[in-house]
């Protein structure tokens, strides 16, 4: 069943205002609630399925989806505002350009593109590591 949870014409969100059973031919009418889960992509919906499935472990979750650590607490970040659960846009980029920075050293890392001690003398240089 495909959901439509926002006017196709206005984009503001559309109200229940029928709900059907096929099996006993019921129709009730009336204004329902529509859940915030119901405004979920595809995409967050089985991102949410597989963090429930996991129990919230981040480390079975980037092997699911083959991406790093910043990947997955970016998606995170998306169903929290998908779910209206944060004020900060998902998409939104990091805070600074500095975090931004860091979290690609990270990501370079996590994807075997340089190797740690690299890293740590990348953000040595930053002042961003302290021995």
């Amino acid at each position: 069943m495909k959901k439509v949870p926002y006017c196709p014409v206005c984009r503001r969100e559309l109200e229940i205002r029928t709900l059907y059973c096929p099996k006993c031919d019921v129709e009730v009418r009336g204004r329902f609630h529509q859940s915030p889960f119901n405004r979920l992509s595809p995409e967050l919906e089985r991102f949410l399925y597989c963090f429930v499935e996991t129990q919230g472990n981040l480390k079975d979750l980037e092997q699911i989806f083959q991406v790093s650590y910043p990947t997955i607490k970016k998606m995170i970040r998306k169903l929290q505002h998908a779910l209206g659960m944060t004020q900060q846009s998902a998409a939104a980029p990091p805070a600074s350009a500095r975090e931004h920075e860091i979290l690609s050293i990270l990501d370079d890392v996590d994807k075997d593109r340089i190797k740690p001690m690299h890293a740590i003398k990348r953000l040595k240089t930053k002042g961003e590591y302290e021995t």
